[in-house]
């Protein structure tokens, strides 16, 4: 009987420690389950602030001049939510919001800034960028002037993403007089030049520029038509030139292709440009080595150029890129040197080339023609009412105004003769 009893009294602490353990581990786990759902809701509840207020928009706040840089120059493409200090609107606009969650997957960063807000500088942003006031919202890519969305293009989501997509496509620039070359080139980080010799650069080399310039949106790339301008290179680019150059006509006279590869050829310049703290702007730059017709090539040079960043403008050589004694300068054909003179096409015999003429200047042309084509009709139909006259035959006479004419000239007669009579 007492060895009965010990068993089951073993048994019952047995199970009472099986119990005592499944009851911690059940603790346990509604705690864990009690705690996520805790932490979850908190997650959710600031999450669904946070994205209530400002969605995937990220805010650049204006203290911070890098950041600026980032967003307005540094060449991806945003669209930005313009906030105010004194408006009660504090949401961004649900349109808005909902485009920019759908542009997000094509590469279309979302932005929020204050637009009414001061710079560092001491100018309104919107001032400093040249945006009309009360904005709602712009669109800014590849290093160009920011593009503000007006209430039309804000009028649904698909009105909000046509927008955008037209105005971050990437361009070409073409050159039209040699001062327009150090703002369009110059001032940016990179550059690269297409030189060409024809009006237009060739169809196939621009349909394989455009996937690349959207993967580098921070180069910036304009054509040169040599036949009106000459690019004037550093000494190092005119050497590394003339060894390329070298090296290309003796692959070309071996293919018995030489004549035709120099007429198709397109020229490369890559020009990079880097920050001195003395003030003095400094550049490094490289000249294409391969054919134009090669699109790997050319892709495999935008990409080096596209990549290149200067930590240290002091060095000689940065990324495979030689430091520059000069930046390019671009000239007119019969143009001597260089210097101030020449970059803006020197001399009073050299016909300058003729710019793009504005809409205003076009309606004004317009207007002009107008008057001018009235007053050349009215002189037109004075002309030929002069002409009828005097073509046409000469009135009939009345016969009651032949008669009293006669006796007027009788009477006159009559009277002339008396005077004689008196004599």
């Amino acid at each position: 009987m007492g060895k009965k009893h010990d068993d089951e009294s073993k048994k019952g602490r047995r199970h009472s420690r099986e119990d005592e353990g499944i009851s911690k581990r059940t603790q346990i786990t509604i705690g864990v389950v009690m705690l996520s759902l805790v932490c979850g809701g908190l997650f959710q509840l600031v999450f669904k602030i946070y994205d209530a207020l400002y969605g995937g928009f990220r805010s650049f706040p204006l203290d911070n001049p890098e950041g600026l840089k980032e967003l307005m120059y540094g060449g991806p493409p945003w669209l930005v939510h313009c906030s105010y200090k004194n408006s009660p609107y504090k949401q961004i606009n649900p349109v808005l919001d909902k485009a920019a969650r759908e542009l997000i997957g094509e590469g279309i960063k979302a932005a929020t800034v204050e637009c009414d807000g001061k710079l560092p500088s001491g100018k309104i942003f919107l001032e400093r960028f040249k945006l009309p006031a009360h904005t709602s919202a712009f669109v800014v890519a590849n290093g160009d002037k920011p593009k503000p969305l007006s209430g039309a293009d804000m009028a649904d989501t698909k009105a909000v993403a046509s927008f955008v997509k037209s105005k971050i496509k990437p361009r070409i620039s073409n050159i039209q007089q040699p001062g327009d070359f150090p703002k369009a080139c110059l001032s940016k980080k990179r550059c690269l030049v297409l030189a060409h010799k024809s009006k237009k650069l060739p169809t196939d080399l621009s349909s394989d520029l455009v996937p690349i310039m959207e993967k580098y949106r921070g180069v910036r790339v304009v054509s040169v038509d040599t036949t009106r301008f000459k690019v004037k290179l550093d000494e190092v680019l005119l050497e590394r030139r003339k060894e390329r150059g070298a090296e290309e006509e003796d692959d070309a006279s071996s293919t018995g292709k030489k004549k035709k590869a120099k007429k198709e050829k397109v020229d490369l310049l890559c020009v990079v440009k880097a920050d001195n703290d003395e003030g003095a702007d400094v550049y490094f730059g490289d000249v294409f080595a391969g054919e134009s017709s090669d699109p790997w090539a050319v892709s495999s040079f935008f990409s080096s150029c596209g990549g290149a960043s200067v930590d240290d403008p002091s060095l000689k050589e940065t990324n495979g890129l030689p430091r520059l004694s000069a930046p390019p300068q671009l000239l007119n054909r019969g143009t001597k040197g260089g210097g101030k003179g020449g970059q803006q096409g020197g001399g009073s015999q050299q016909q300058q080339p003729k710019k793009e003429e504005t809409e205003e200047e076009r309606r004004e042309s317009a207007e002009r023609d107008r008057v001018e084509a009235g007053k050349r009709e009215r002189e037109r139909k004075k002309k030929e009412a002069e002409a009828a006259r005097a073509a046409a035959p000469p009135p009939e006479r009345d016969e009651e105004m032949e008669e009293l004419l006669g006796f007027l000239s009788e009477s006159m007669d009559d009277f002339d003769d008396s005077e004689h009579d008196d004599d």
